[in-house]
Parts: C-alpha cells; sequence; structure tokens
C-alpha cells in the first residue's frame, strides 16, 4: 500500500469535457472498469438532486453527457511515478509541499476536476501550454544539479514521503529514474500536443 503519482495523457477538448463533467475524468483513467464511472455518476446525481432541494428552484436533468468519451491513440497513457513524486517535489523546490510555481506542480496547479476522488483528492488537469511549459522548466535541470538537491536528513526532518531517504544512494537513483520518466512522459504529451492529468492513487 501507499500513495502513487500518476500522469496521464489528455487532449485540451477532452479536458474542457471533463472540466464540465467531471464524471468522464473515469472514464479517461480507468476507460475498462465501467463501475467507477457510474458510481461517480450516481454520486454526481445525488449532489444535484440535494442543491437542487435546497435551492428551491426547479430541477434540471442530471444526467449529463453520454458516459463514452472519444479517445485518441496518444491518449490516456499512463506515466507511474511511484512514490517518487514527493521527493521528485522537494529536488524542484526544497520543501515537502509547498513552493513556487510552476515548480511546486506535482502538488499545485493545473486546474482540479471538482468533487471527484480519484483516490487521494480530486485529480489536476494542465492544458497542453500548460504541459509545454512545465516540459520547459524541468529540461531546465540536470541530473548534477538535483543530485546537489538531495540532502536526506533535510528530507526525513520535513517528513516528505515516504520517508525513507536515508537508506543510501539508491534513493537518489530512485528518484532521477522517475524524474525522468516525468520528463519522458511531459515529453511526449508535448510532442503530441496533449496535456496530461495528474492524480495520487
Amino acid at each position: 500500500m501507499g500513495m502513487y503519482m500518476h500522469v496521464v495523457t489528455i487532449r485540451d477538448a477532452n479536458i474542457a469535457r471533463v472540466l464540465q463533467d467531471p464524471p468522464l475524468i473515469w472514464r479517461v483513467l480507468e476507460p475498462a472498469d465501467t463501475e467507477l464511472y457510474e458510481e461517480a455518476r450516481r454520486a454526481s446525481r445525488k449532489r444535484g438532486c440535494f442543491s437542487w432541494l435546497f435551492a428551491g428552484g426547479s430541477r434540471s436533468d442530471q444526467s449529463g453527457p453520454a458516459a463514452d468519451l472519444a479517445l485518441l491513440d496518444d491518449e490516456g497513457i499512463d506515466t507511474d511515478l511511484d512514490k517518487a513524486w514527493n521527493g521528485i517535489h522537494y529536488l524542484l523546490t526544497g520543501t515537502s509541499s509547498e513552493g513556487v510555481p510552476p515548480l511546486n506542480f506535482l502538488l499545485a496547479g493545473g486546474t482540479p476536476v471538482a468533487k471527484v476522488e480519484v483516490g487521494y483528492g480530486p485529480p489536476r488537469v494542465f492544458r497542453a501550454q500548460e504541459t509545454k511549459a512545465l516540459l520547459e522548466v524541468l529540461s531546465e535541470f540536470t541530473e548534477s544539479e538535483l543530485g546537489r538537491r538531495f540532502h536526506p536528513q533535510d528530507m526525513l526532518a520535513k517528513g516528505v514521503y515516504p520517508e525513507v531517504w536515508d537508506r543510501g544512494e539508491e534513493e537518489l537513483e530512485y528518484l532521477l529514474d522517475y524524474f525522468l520518466a516525468l520528463r519522458g512522459a511531459l515529453d511526449h504529451a508535448v510532442r503530441r500536443g496533449l496535456g496530461v492529468v495528474l492524480y495520487i492513487s
């Protein structure tokens, strides 16, 4: 068990649809699991009923758009950052959960997909142009520079998840491997004109 961050490709047109109809995010994250979508849809309808009841107005149709969301071949590609996400955030910002945009993008920024829990909070979407800007920032970091930012005792003191950073040099190698995976995921998205979804499961 643990907290794992995912980076999933998505085009801007589908970002717009998801933001308009949040349960559709499950058609991007878990397209084969229709039950997750249906559960989110039922929860959305229930919230709609309560909103209508307390607003005292006329109730609108809560069914929303159809469940099918057309994904291109390059959409829905999931890059798993394992448990390295908080350590990477630390290497970029020197903090466990704060930092200056856009370097803090793993934990802040983007647009939250409101009222949909996918594990630990709502997923956040970054449109294609935002994703391109993130890649440009990450491309400025060399592995040597990131290595100089790796301070195990400070990371432990600040509670950087998963708090195993004093076990040896392999922990830095672990972070660098997943940093390259993150940059690769963003590069893949940018080359195809896509944005990304970030979420922790």
